[in-house]
């Protein structure tokens, strides 16, 4: 909390209302974002607004899966695929499977 505390105070006199989480790991953050920078400022996370269009896109197209069948989800990293499971892992609260490493 003193870190992002530190780092938000910044827009403490700057007589903002609404504040965009624009990087994908600020939704994991914002809780702790949101006690940072008071609950006079709205939070608007990019990452759930943009999920939310997906979604709506996807059942507008008539795309979106309708069954009750457990989903396959895999992950493809360029990068440190430990760190990501042990990350993911602890976050998401469910062991993370299917993580392969690509070159690109």
């Amino acid at each position: 909390y003193l870190t992002a505390k530190r780092y938000l105070s910044y827009f403490s006199d700057k007589g903002i209302d609404t504040l965009v989480l624009g990087c994908t790991h600020y939704p994991l953050l914002i809780k702790v974002i949101q006690k940072s920078v008071g609950d006079s400022i709205k939070l608007i996370c990019s990452a759930e607004q943009t999920a939310l269009e997906v979604q709506r896109k996807l059942v507008e197209l008539n795309l979106n899966n309708t069954s009750n069948e457990k989903s396959n989800i895999s992950f493809y990293l360029t990068d440190l695929p430990n760190s990501f499971v042990e990350t993911g892992t602890r976050f998401l609260g469910q062991e993370l499977k299917n993580v392969k490493l690509i070159d690109i």
